[in-house]
């Protein structure tokens, strides 16, 4: 048998009769639907009203990343003028609490890390001496 090239396996040799039903039908997916209909009516019913049944009382919302924290176990809390403010880490904490809340600061805070970091490193070559570029410390 000759291979058959790949559209004609593709495309169907038949057609059905009737593409769609001319009437509905009452099957078990029609009651399938109805009954997931109900339940998502339930459950968004619930939602809009979690706070009658006491859903989130326990819990904050982090004000930098947007996470939910449960009040009774912060990851880290802001007090400031009698306001309690509850956040997942100390990281969201300290980028809530920092002199700029900016993108640009978190940029500068990271330069600034990089430049101690340099001169850091800059006074160890103060005691190796002099030394011109291309030498080695052993060499001076």
């Amino acid at each position: 048998m000759p291979p058959v090239p790949w559209p004609s396996r593709i495309i169907p040799q038949t057609r059905p009769a009737s593409i769609a039903p001319e009437h509905l039908s009452w099957n078990y997916t029609t009651i399938l639907n109805i009954v997931f209909g109900f339940v998502l009516a339930a459950i968004y019913w619930l939602h809009r009203r979690q706070d009658r049944f006491g859903g989130g009382q326990d819990v904050a919302r982090d004000p930098v990343c947007g996470m939910q924290v449960d009040m009774h176990h912060p990851g880290a809390v802001l007090r400031a003028d009698g306001h309690t403010t509850y956040f997942c880490s100390e990281h969201c904490r300290d980028r809530y609490s920092g002199p700029d809340p900016s993108p640009a600061a978190d940029v500068l805070t990271r330069v600034s890390a990089a430049t101690k970091a340099l001169q850091a490193v800059a006074p160890a070559e103060a005691h190796c001496g002099s030394r011109s570029p291309g030498r080695s410390p052993s060499s001076a």
